[in-house]
């Protein structure tokens, strides 16, 4: 399969990720929901698990390792102030709270350029194209964290940003 279409793929499960953790947050508050979410976590490591073949282990390092529980240890922790962020944020801006945390490949495109800038392997430089991305997902992150709604005045021809 293609790697662009398996690239799409969390981006679509991410989405509904989004709306049932909201859902469950704000219906059962964000402690809960982590529970529930770290239960299902375990049920699919358990599967990862099964269809591992014997030698994997083996290609394991301590800093392979190492990375792999910080990955968890942000994934959790990420998900855990997103869910909190579910629960505090009013319900019409529940999209707005995945909007902004789902900015976060731009961060991640930001890191990668830097480590591939001071040689840190596992990096990757940023092509033109993907810095104008960036350039609109600041842009992106200004419209959607103002929170205003912009209307357009036809009589004067001129566009106004109103408070919600």
């Amino acid at each position: 399969m293609d790697w662009r279409i398996v690239s799409i793929m969390p981006m679509i499960l991410w989405a509904f990720y989004a709306v049932f953790g909201s859902l469950a947050s704000r219906g059962q508050g964000e402690n809960l929901t982590m529970v529930f979410e770290a239960g299902a976590m375990l049920v699919i490591g358990i599967f990862a698990l099964s269809r591992m073949r014997a030698g994997e282990f083996q290609m394991a390092s301590m800093s392979s390792m190492t990375f792999a529980a910080l990955m968890g240890i942000c994934s959790a922790l990420g998900v855990l102030v997103q869910l909190y962020a579910f629960k505090v944020a009013p319900a019409t801006e529940q999209g707005t709270v995945v909007m902004l945390g789902g900015l976060f490949p731009v961060l991640a495109l930001i890191i990668f350029h830097l480590m591939s800038m001071v040689g840190i392997a596992g990096g990757s430089p940023a092509s033109s194209r993907q810095w104008l991305g960036v350039v609109f997902a600041v842009l992106a992150l200004w419209l959607v964290s103002t929170g205003g709604n912009v209307s357009a005045n036809h009589d004067q021809g001129d566009v106004i940003a109103t408070e919600r």
